[in-house]
């Protein structure tokens, strides 16, 4: 029981950091970590063109036995991919819609297939993996030291769980400090769900109309003003009133193209696309310019900014023309 003094350790056996740094390669050696790098963007461009293969095989051929091997070699990717992260990181919530996406696809095309019951079994054994866990996610949420992405695929994973308001509310903060509107205006909502009894839900009602004065994102003004399933006039008008002046000042072509794609026949969208068009020919101006003084990597960005968000713009029919002139 008495204490033992370590032996000393040889220093011929302690290996030092070199002052100078690593030595410098020779010529012709190759780089190890570019050669990881671009083996690591090979693997994830394979990876997207055999989605996409499969997608299309799925088009063409939407039952049969090839469909169904290729619909569960993709459950069967996505379950592993998330299997492999740690057990508080996985999103079974997300891995068990898509089983359920498919399933709803094979009884609507094939309900014969012996698919059918391989995808059930599936999520049944995910069901079992997220009550599994459930404790263990609980006592992460007492303990309050986490990060966002676990608030994430707890409300993901136990979207019923009473702690779920609480949980929602928390990410609706996170996500407003973050100046990620649109996702906080998401998460106000869920908690709000709780009712205006449950302390959450007054918390959240309280985030929405601090955040709706300087609310930008113009989708989830939308969602507020007409959307929003909170009986607050208050919060309805202010989000009116916010959005109308908003439609004639965003200045990220983002925020229109979201709110386009939410609300594609929405009253402002005449508006929203009128200032998308102005917006874009703004940055088809600065195009010119920066191909003007050489700089190429600035009119790139700006060029995938206005095919990306407004592709029906005429800023980006002139972008195509002269794609099709240089060719």
């Amino acid at each position: 029981g008495r204490w033992v003094r370590p032996p000393p350790r040889d220093p011929r056996t302690v290996r030092t950091p070199d002052p100078r740094g690593p030595p410098p390669r020779r010529p012709g050696q190759p780089d190890r970590r570019a050669q990881l790098a671009a083996m690591a963007r090979r693997a994830a461009v394979r990876a997207r063109v055999e989605a996409f293969l499969d997608r299309a095989a799925l088009t063409a051929w939407p039952k049969g036995p090839t469909a169904d091997r290729l619909r569960l070699a993709r459950l069967e990717r996505l379950t592993r991919g998330t299997r492999a992260l740690p057990p508080l990181e996985r999103d079974y919530g997300r891995l068990i819609r898509a089983h359920r996406a498919e399933l709803e696809d094979v009884r609507r095309l094939a309900p014969e297939s012996a698919a059918i019951a391989r995808i059930e079994q599936a999520i049944a054994q995910l069901r079992d993996e997220v009550d599994a866990r459930f404790a263990e996610a609980q006592a992460v949420w007492r303990g309050e030291i986490y990060e966002t992405r676990f608030l994430e695929t707890f409300l993901s994973n136990h979207p019923t769980a009473d702690e779920a308001p609480d949980v929602a509310l928390a990410l609706g903060n996170a996500y407003s400090r973050l100046g990620r509107q649109s996702d906080a205006v998401r998460f106000y909502l869920r908690a709000a769900e709780a009712g205006a009894s449950h302390p959450s839900g007054q918390r959240a009602l309280r985030g929405l109309q601090v955040l709706t004065p300087r609310l930008e994102a113009l989708s989830a003004l939308q969602q507020l003003a007409t959307g929003s399933a909170l009986d607050d006039a208050d919060l309805r008008q202010s989000a009116v009133a916010r959005l109308t002046t908003q439609v004639d000042a965003f200045t990220a072509l983002e925020n229109g193209a979201e709110y386009l794609e939410r609300y594609p026949d929405g009253e402002h969208a005449e508006a929203v696309r009128a200032r998308l068009d102005d917006l874009a020919d703004r940055l088809y101006g600065e195009i010119v310019l920066y191909r003007g003084v050489g700089d190429s990597v600035k009119a790139l960005e700006r060029i995938q900014k206005i095919l990306t968000y407004a592709p029906r713009s005429a800023a980006a029919q002139r972008l195509q023309d002269e794609a099709v002139l240089d060719s």
